[in-house]
């Protein structure tokens, strides 16, 4: 268990590899004051929303070889549980925190690419572990970015992009499943 836990935090990043949630990666790393807040909101809603749709899944989905219906289950029950988090904590905390993408796509990956309940789970918080902690690495490639003054052209976020894009091929140029057969 603990090896797909770091898999799918640092080989295959929801960020990285799937691309999830990177524009609002590069626009989170602005200002990172309420990481904390947002990491604890996505923690609850995946916890949530993956106890109640592996349940309906395994009991009613899979039984009727009705597989088609995921992707609407997962967002009819997600929709709920993050509008409530979102009410909780904002309530509580003065935040408001209305994104639900990012967590709602660990979901999805957590379910489709797990065998059993806790692979679940363990998928769909490692991937969010992923997402927020890319988060400061692009703050610290944008205060970088800072000190060398860049041209106008590229200070509106192209940097950055580009950065994401270095780090993408470094991280995953030896894969040679894009290859192909009997090409080299």
């Amino acid at each position: 268990m603990i090896s797909v836990f770091f898999y799918f935090i640092f080989y295959s990043s929801a960020v990285l590899l799937y691309g999830a949630g990177i524009r609002h990666c590069v626009v989170s790393s602005k200002k990172g004051d309420t990481i904390f807040f947002r990491f604890l909101k996505a923690v609850l809603c995946i916890f949530s929303s993956v106890s109640i749709c592996w349940f309906l899944y395994r009991t009613l989905l899979a039984p009727l070889f009705l597989e088609d219906l995921l992707f609407p289950m997962i967002m009819l029950c997600y929709l709920p549980i993050n509008s409530c988090f979102n009410y909780i904590f904002k309530t509580s905390f003065e935040k408001s925190m209305p994104e639900f993408t990012v967590s709602l796509l660990c979901v999805i990956l957590g379910i489709t690419h797990s065998i059993s309940y806790t692979q679940a789970l363990l998928i769909s918080l490692s991937s969010s572990i992923s997402y927020y902690a890319f988060i400061p690495v692009l703050f610290a490639i944008r205060k970088r970015l800072e000190y060398a003054d860049p041209v106008q052209e590229f200070k509106s976020g192209s940097l950055i992009f580009i950065s994401i894009a270095v780090i993408m091929l470094c991280l995953y140029s030896f894969h040679i499943s894009w290859l192909p057969l009997g090409g080299f």
